[in-house]
Formats: structure tokens, C-alpha cells, sequence
């Protein structure tokens, strides 16, 4: 089972591979996640040597949020130029197809994107921040776990990156926010944290590379692409709820005194499009305008 099995992540160098013409002040953010869905790591053994490539049926593309039932490319292509860059119709393209398009929507758009972990180990075949890096029964499993410690490097070496893009807003206990804050430790010195509600919108950081290079980083903790993050019940999604207030008025005015139990299919539907909205604008606001005191009721325009 995964618990003893270690893996390794397959596709954290992507980007070396788009030649040497590239400058180290080309990319201006990096979009940091966990790791990889069970289907599409590798399994290494106790030499390190790979001895299993998977490609599973929850796949779509053997790339970075290659999950189908991951939407964050959905939500960073909304933002970017308007169309998810894995699908053409609603329906998904061939994964060597879908990765190349993924690929030159972050190029296009000066754009990295990692993940905090290297190697790691999980319960079952859950793809939870949680159940990653857990105890395992193989002692060398244990030892061979490991950050993505190339992370420093690439920072330091990209010289043109000020804005890093979490995706999660968890900022305790298992994310990759926390696993970076690991990565960094020593290095790392978090100011100017700006919440919205219970959530952590925005921070700055410096960190010291060595030799007198310390750099100063705009850090964005995206909402999780996943709709049912933007509650509406009893305890509502601050962003969500400043949002639909602000550019849907009239909506939320119908909507604002009723029991989320007690909405029309009709206002389901539409708080439920709004949701989408909402995450979109979110991805917007951070990777396109950068803006660090996104409520969700002041969007910045072009």
C-alpha cells in the first residue's frame, strides 16, 4: 500500500527543458503546490531508482494538476486568456496535447510553477495535503522523504519572480504554504499578512539567499479551485459574499435574508455560477494584477 510506498515526483524540472534562450528575469511568479495525484508519480525503491511510471484512469495529462477532478487549470486559464487549456469543447484533449498547452499558458503569461515535495509517501491513494508525508512501517521510506529543496535554487536563479501563488489558503498544519515556510526556514521573514474573513489573502516576504541577497516576494494563498470552497450557509466565504454584494447587488439582496436550505433551484443555479465567478476573479486578481488587498468587492480592471 502507499503507506510503504515512497514516490517521487516526475515533473519538477519542466521548465529546463524550454531551452536556454530563456532569461533568469523572464518569469515574473511561480504557482506552488503539494504534489502529484497517486496516478501520475513514480514509485521509487530504497536505491531510488524509479521502478513504477503511472498514467491512471484519474488522469488527464501526466503534468502538474493532471487530475480530472482537478479545475485549476480551468480557473488559471479563465484568468489568463480565457479558455481552459486542457479541453477544446468541454471535452479534454490528448495529454501530450494538454500539457503543451499548459506549458505555453505559463510561458506566455512569465509564469513557473513547483511543488514543496520531492518524495513522499501517502495514506491509501489520497491526493489530501494530510494524508501526504505520513509514518511509514519501511524505516529507509521514512528517511528518503523529502522537500523540494530545489525550490531555493530556482528562486534564487530567477531573478525576475516577485510573486508567489499558493494554492490553498491553509496556512497551519499540512499545505504547501507551510511546507515552504520548511523549505525557507532561516531564510524566511513573513510581513504585511492581509486577511479576508478567516483567510489569508496576501503577505510579503523576504528571503535571504546568501551573500547579501535578500529579496522581497509577494505571496497570494489562492482558494482551493474547487466551488464548494465559496460557502454561502451559516458561515459564508468573506470574498464570496463581499463579491456577489458588490458587482451582483441586486442578487444578494434576494438572497441575503434566506436560509441557504430554503433558495429556489433557480437561485442554486446562480449562486453556484457565481461561485465559479468568484474563483475566477480570485485568480485574476492575483496573477494578473497582483493586487495584495483583494477583498473581492474591489477587483482592480484593466
Amino acid at each position: 500500500m502507499p503507506t510503504n510506498e515512497l514516490e517521487e515526483h516526475p515533473y519538477l524540472k519542466y521548465y529546463e527543458t524550454l531551452g536556454e534562450q530563456i532569461s533568469t528575469d523572464y518569469y515574473k511568479g511561480i504557482i506552488v503546490g503539494s504534489f502529484p495525484i497517486y496516478a501520475i508519480t513514480n514509485s521509487i525503491n530504497e536505491e531510488t531508482v524509479i521502478v513504477t511510471e503511472r498514467f491512471g484512469k484519474e488522469a488527464s495529462m501526466r503534468f502538474f494538476y493532471g487530475s480530472k477532478k482537478s479545475e485549476l487549470w480551468k480557473y488559471i486559464g479563465l484568468a489568463l486568456n480565457g479558455q481552459d487549456p486542457r479541453k477544446v469543447d468541454g471535452n479534454y484533449l490528448e495529454p501530450v496535447v494538454a500539457i503543451k498547452n499548459c506549458i505555453q499558458l505559463l510561458l506566455d503569461h512569465h509564469l513557473l510553477m513547483s511543488d514543496v515535495l520531492f518524495r513522499v509517501n501517502r495514506i491509501d491513494q489520497s491526493s489530501y495535503d494530510n494524508d501526504l508525508m505520513v509514518n511509514s512501517d519501511i524505516e529507509w521510506n521514512n528517511e528518503a522523504r523529502s522537500y523540494n529543496l530545489d525550490l531555493i535554487s530556482q528562486l534564487s536563479e530567477n531573478k525576475g519572480v516577485e510573486n508567489i501563488y499558493f494554492t490553498s489558503t491553509i496556512t497551519q498544519g499540512k499545505s504547501p504554504y507551510t511546507w515552504f515556510l520548511l523549505i525557507f526556514s532561516g531564510r524566511i521573514q513573513i510581513n504585511e499578512v492581509f486577511d479576508v474573513g478567516l483567510r489569508v489573502w496576501s503577505a510579503e516576504a523576504d528571503i535571504d539567499f546568501g551573500n547579501g541577497e535578500i529579496r522581497r516576494f509577494k505571496l497570494f494563498l489562492l482558494p482551493t479551485p474547487k466551488p464548494r470552497g465559496m460557502h454561502w450557509k451559516v458561515k459564508r466565504t468573506a470574498m464570496f459574499e463581499n463579491y456577489i454584494s458588490a458587482l451582483f447587488t441586486d442578487f444578494y439582496n434576494e438572497i441575503d435574508p434566506i436560509p441557504a436550505a430554503m433558495l429556489t433551484s433557480v437561485q442554486k443555479k446562480r449562486l453556484s455560477e457565481l461561485r465559479d465567478s468568484t474563483l475566477v476573479e480570485c485568480y485574476r486578481q492575483a496573477l494578473v494584477y497582483s493586487n495584495t488587498v483583494f477583498r473581492g468587492d474591489n477587483p482592480i480592471s484593466c
